[in-house]
Formats: C-alpha cells, structure tokens, sequence
C-alpha cells in the first residue's frame, strides 16, 4: 500500500467537505488540475501532490521521442518496453480509444489482447491530450486551496524540478523534499506518513 494511502487513516472526520485529495506522480497532475477547476470548495482544502509531473509536454518526448507522432501515423502501433523492469510496457496507436463503440474489431482484439498481457494501451489522442494540457497555466490560477508537494531528490521518472516548479506557480503550496528517495519513496515511507499526517492534521485546525 502507498505511504499516501496509508496516511488516510489519519483523517476520521470522514465528511465531504473535510476530505484530503492525495494522489502519487500521474494522480499528482491529475490533483492539481482538480484544485485549478474546484479552487476554493472545501473538498480542495487539502491537495497532496505526490511527485506529480507538471511539464506534460517533456514527459511525452522523454519518453516516446519528439517524433512519436510521426512514427505511429507512418509505422503503426508501437510496443515500447515501460523504463521500470517491473512496470508494464506500453502499446501505443494512433487508432480509436481503447473499448469504444467504433473500435474495428480487428484493432480491438490486439489492444484487448495486450491489455490482457500486461500492456498499458494509450493512443494518439491520449498523447495530444497529454501534451497540450497547460497544468502550468491551470496551477497559476489557484488562489485558495493549498497543495503540499512531496518529491525525492532521486526521482529520475519525474525529476525533482516538477516539484519545485509546482511550489513555485501555486501561491499557497508548501513542499517535502525527501533526500535520497526514489520516485515510489521505497525506503522513506515513514517519513512520508509522518509529513502528510502532520500536513492534514495542520490543515484540519486551518479549518476549525
């Protein structure tokens, strides 16, 4: 289980708008773009961003090479293998989302098969949507919710500098660094218990 997940324990007032919105490196841009579209409602009081990636652009070309859209419209789906040994790998397309009404039959069978396999399935659309979602843009117009970023000084799949550059765009935004921790903060889940718990329970006396 997450040190974030873990952490939830910590919150007993269980009421909708004293909730915690804590999410972990893709959830952490995905928290941060809910704090810019609910900015200010309670269920925004406590936005925990855990190695979040704000630069989505950099994320697609680190990954996938600055041509990635040339090379699925010219060579087809493309199976990559995932940077983590353990991760799944992914198979991308430039066809129709995945498990759509109009998905050929033909192309729905090899993404549902990979699926199966382990495959993580993404496609020209989610890569586009990916790359032009301004989250810089959105975390300049949150003016009410705070958001905590944790980051680990090891993190080489979303580089500490997405951290800071969220503290930096957020005006009520404080940040952890963990020296030494990797992107999954295998060996600093205390310490991250320890932060998110004193983070909430500072943010619950904000609120009484």
């Amino acid at each position: 289980m997450l040190p974030v997940q873990l952490c939830l324990t910590a919150w007993t007032a269980g009421q909708r708008g004293q909730c915690p919105a804590p999410a972990r490196s893709k959830g952490g841009t995905d928290v941060i773009l809910y704090a810019s579209k609910f900015d200010g409602e309670p269920e925004c009081g406590c936005v925990i961003n855990v190695c979040g990636r704000f630069f989505l652009a950099t994320g697609i070309e680190e990954r996938f090479g600055a041509d990635i859209f040339a090379r699925l419209k010219d060579d087809g789906p493309i199976s990559m293998p995932h940077p983590n040994t353990n991760g799944p790998d992914w198979l991308l397309t430039e066809e129709v989302r995945l498990f759509t009404a109009d998905v050929p039959f033909e192309l729905g069978l090899t993404l549902a098969t990979a699926f199966l396999e382990g495959q993580v399935c993404a496609n020209v659309q989610d890569l586009q949507e990916r790359v032009t979602t301004d989250v810089p843009a959105a975390a300049k117009t949150i003016r009410h919710s705070h958001i905590l970023t944790l980051h680990g000084t090891a993190d080489s799949t979303m580089p500490i500098s997405n951290g800071y550059a969220v503290t930096e765009a957020v005006k009520n935004s404080s940040m952890r660094v963990f020296e030494g921790a990797d992107h999954g903060f295998a060996k600093h889940g205390p310490e991250v218990v320890a932060a998110v718990v004193e983070h909430i329970q500072r943010r619950l006396q904000a609120l009484q």
